[in-house]
């Protein structure tokens, strides 16, 4: 059963996760120090925590000429959305749009804060909690990705993403360069790096400490997770959870595959999936989209 098809009609029931709330924080917007060690072009010892008042937080690693501010989502919306601004002399670059309203608004009021225009977001892929957000709060910013993804945002959730990227982009004095990759955890992926700075954005083939939404390719997607992740960059960028700055962190995700993987081949009925991926990874982030998985994709009801 196609994935593009899945996702649209069940990403709808995350609406019924705002009853949830975005539980305000009661005091201003504070910055706390993370904890440190040193890589090569990325001062770890600069890093900072910004507790948003609501409810996100806001991860920003120092390159010295060059900033990357990871918004990770209130963690009430239960779906762990990263984006990403990147910060350079002049400009900002933004990698996708979330989902819920409320999270797009607060994302691009971040952004805004930061007091340098945007040049475009970056959308990585065509799934409705990255790109839902690009008509209610970035309708002014061009927005760029490839035509496969352009495509699949539109037909899933009428997202108009304007501009095809090509093979690299020169921005504000950034290199970037865009990888497209097919039949993964999307039907179509952008991988978006920063050659300069060890930056490599994986959207959604990257979940970090959180439950995936996973489907039958599991051993195409662990392959490219393997191929992509590379010792010599310094920051990882995830889809869902935080970025990383080790590699083990990428290796982790593929032994998250791995195990649903497996438990796919074995498990009797999506219960017994639910439960042995639950007891292998209790800590983990995003229970309700391991569910999606089991209800809307691995193990979908006979109709």
């Amino acid at each position: 059963m196609a994935r593009s098809s899945l996702i649209p009609t069940a990403l709808t029931l995350l609406a019924g996760l705002s009853l949830l709330g975005c539980t305000k924080a009661e005091t201003e917007d504070s910055v706390v120090d993370s904890e440190t060690t040193v890589q090569p072009g990325l001062n770890l010892d600069a890093t900072q925590t910004l507790e948003r008042d609501s409810g996100a937080t806001v991860v920003v690693y120092d390159f010295g000429d060059l900033w990357v501010h990871n918004y990770n989502d209130n963690p009430a919306n239960g779906i762990g959305n990263a984006t990403y601004v990147v910060e350079s002399e002049s400009s900002l670059v933004l990698i996708d749009a979330h989902f819920f309203p409320e999270s797009a608004a607060d994302f691009r009021a971040y952004a805004d804060s930061l007091g340098k225009p945007i040049d475009r977001i970056l959308i990585t892929h065509g799934h409705p909690d990255h790109v839902s957000g690009l008509a209610s709060s970035f309708d002014d910013v061009p927005s760029y990705s490839s035509a496969g993804v352009i495509s699949e945002a539109l037909a899933d959730s009428g997202s108009v993403i304007e501009n095809t990227l090509g093979a690299s982009a020169e921005i504000d004095g950034v290199n970037y360069s865009f990888e497209v990759r097919t039949g993964l955890e999307a039907s179509e992926q952008v991988i978006i790096t920063l050659p300069d700075y060890g930056v490599v954005a994986l959207g959604d083939l990257f979940y970090n400490k959180h439950h995936a939404v996973m489907n039958p390719g599991f051993d195409g997607w662990i392959s490219a997770l393997g191929e992509l992740g590379s010792a010599d960059q310094s920051l990882f960028l995830a889809g869902h959870g935080p970025a990383a700055t080790e590699l083990s962190a990428v290796t982790e995700a593929m032994g998250y595959l791995e195990t649903g993987r497996d438990t796919y081949a074995t498990a009797a009925d999506g219960e017994e999936f639910t439960a042995t991926m639950l007891a292998a990874y209790p800590d983990y982030a995003g229970p309700f989209l391991l569910q999606l998985s089991v209800d809307e994709i691995l193990y979908p009801a006979e109709e």
